[in-house]
């Protein structure tokens, strides 16, 4: 079931006008999306879809243009990125002020600094990781960040298609 976490200080509402939904462009980020477009609501809901490419420094990072051999690499790989993320989004009815942002990076910092510059009402993502209740990406977002999070796993039991997926990556 997913899991919605609410910091003590907070008086979270059943509907979030504002939501970021983090996701891995798997096929299940369209479960994520689903369920936070149900907890996008009020007037004018906002809902953001981040994803982090971890495979490309920030462009802040790169101290010098130099040390991209072929510049376009990252151009292609944050094109593609986009073109899966709105394909993502493709099937799922989505309020009308939806919005695209990638970013780079590690995920958890991506979604925290993505959070505070929107100002997000409310933290979707997904969880993968069958021995930590939360999953480790919500555990680094909630030790950094003080907002509502819905955590919504994304796996059905042992041996998900994430899993297999990291093994085959390594064989």
């Amino acid at each position: 079931q997913p899991t919605l976490v609410v910091p003590s200080a907070d008086d979270a509402s059943s509907e979030f006008e504002n939501v970021l939904v983090a996701v891995d462009l798997s096929p299940e980020s369209k479960t994520v999306v689903e369920h936070a477009t149900q907890l996008a609501g009020g007037n004018s809901p906002r809902l953001t879809v981040v994803h982090a490419i971890k495979s490309i420094e920030a462009a802040e990072a790169v101290q010098t243009h130099a040390r991209w051999i072929v510049p376009e690499y990252r151009t292609h790989l944050l094109d593609d990125a986009r073109r899966q993320l709105e394909s993502v989004l493709h099937d799922v009815p989505t309020p009308a002020d939806t919005r695209v942002q990638l970013a780079t990076g590690p995920a958890p910092d991506a979604i925290v600094d993505e959070a505070r510059a929107i100002n997000a009402d409310l933290i979707v993502v997904g969880k993968s990781d069958r021995f930590r209740p939360l999953g480790r990406t919500a555990l680094r977002v909630l030790r950094d960040e003080e907002r509502p999070l819905l955590v919504v796993p994304v796996t059905d039991g042992i041996g998900g298609a994430g899993e297999r997926a990291e093994y085959q990556r390594a064989a």
